[in-house]
Formats: structure tokens, sequence, C-alpha cells
């Protein structure tokens, strides 16, 4: 298949990136279903997951060492401040306005646009993104405001999308409001009375 996939790419005139980007979409979506039983499923996809894991311990562990060395100037803080809004603004409009045409032909469920707003986190990439930058003038104020919003999504976003969750699928629930604010700060006190 993929022999044949070459041929075609050579003769449309497509990138070899793009030849293989395609190849791993039709195999791994076919793949599964047609050469693997359950159980090789269930192995394979659980070894891919615990290298993910593996991996993406590592690049968090990486950019908190890049913290240590990346010296970060107090001048930047309000760009800092800044950004985060910023990039919540950004992300609800990337959302609303996909999920607001699409209205009129599909369903939606009431919290759609909150949640994949709030849920949207971003990472790793973002940061490698901002530390492949060369090195020009701009880039510190571009990695200081690009780890404050992932400080922010990390913990603020990560630790509450939950009950943002349960706030929006419960509406007249009591006290929602102490379990969205306070929940996270609640599973931190009670971790740290167990030890």
């Amino acid at each position: 298949m993929i022999a044949h996939g070459s041929l075609c790419r050579e003769e449309q005139g497509v990138g070899d990136a793009i030849a293989v980007i395609v190849a791993g979409i039709l195999i791994g979506n076919r793949g599964p279903q047609d050469a693997m039983s359950d159980l090789t499923q269930r192995y394979v996809f659980g070894f891919w997951q615990l290298v993910d894991e593996i991996l993406n311990s590592v690049l968090f562990f990486l950019i908190g060492l890049e913290v240590l060395v990346v010296g970060f100037a107090p001048a930047f803080a309000w760009l800092s401040l800044a950004s985060i809004p910023l990039a919540l603004f950004a992300r609800y409009l990337a959302v609303a306005v996909p999920v607001l045409v699409l209205r009129a032909r599909q369903k939606f469920a009431a919290g759609t646009i909150t949640v994949l707003t709030w849920g949207g986190l971003r990472g790793g990439i973002s940061i490698a993104l901002a530390l492949s930058l060369p090195e020009v003038a701009e880039k510190p104020a571009l990695l200081a405001a690009t780890y404050a919003v992932v400080v922010f999504t990390i913990i603020i976003q990560g630790l509450n999308l939950r009950a943002v969750v349960e706030r929006l699928t419960y509406p007249l629930r009591r006290n929602a409001w102490h379990v969205w604010f306070l929940s996270p700060l609640a599973r931190i006190g009670h971790a740290r009375r167990r030890r």
C-alpha cells in the first residue's frame, strides 16, 4: 500500500511529508480493525499510551529545567498577565464561530463553547515553538508570555475543568461556585493532610 502510495505521490507531485501523513492515517485507522486481534490491539495501544505518558513526563521535566535556564525579566510581567486573557479570548473565538455556524445543522449540548474554550489546554508544543525562535530581541518577551499562558492553562484550567463541566451539567446544584473555585484547592489540601 505504501509503495503504491509512493507512485501516486510522484504522479500527483505531493511532498514526502504529506504522503507519509496520509499513509499513517490510513494504516492507523484501518490497521487495528483489519489486522489485529482484540488482545493485540490492547497490547499495542497500551504500549503506545505508556510511551506517550513517558515522553510527556520528560517533556514537562525539560520545560521545568528550561525555566531555570531562561531568565524572565520582571519587565515582562505585564505582558505575561495580558497574554492569558488574550489567549482565552482567541480560543473562545476559534471555538464559538464554528459552533455558531454549525448550530444550524447540528445540535450541540449546552455549555459546549464554554467547555471547549476552558479545556483548550496549551503545553509542550507552544513552549517548543517559542524556544525554537531565532535569537531576536522579541524572543524573551514571547517566551515569558508563552510560559505564563502554559502555566495558567495547566494549573488553573487543568485543575478546574472538571468543576466547570459539573457546573454546566448540574446548573441548579447548590454551592456550585464553591465546587468551581475551591475543588482544586480542597484536593490539594486533602492530599497534604493525608501525608
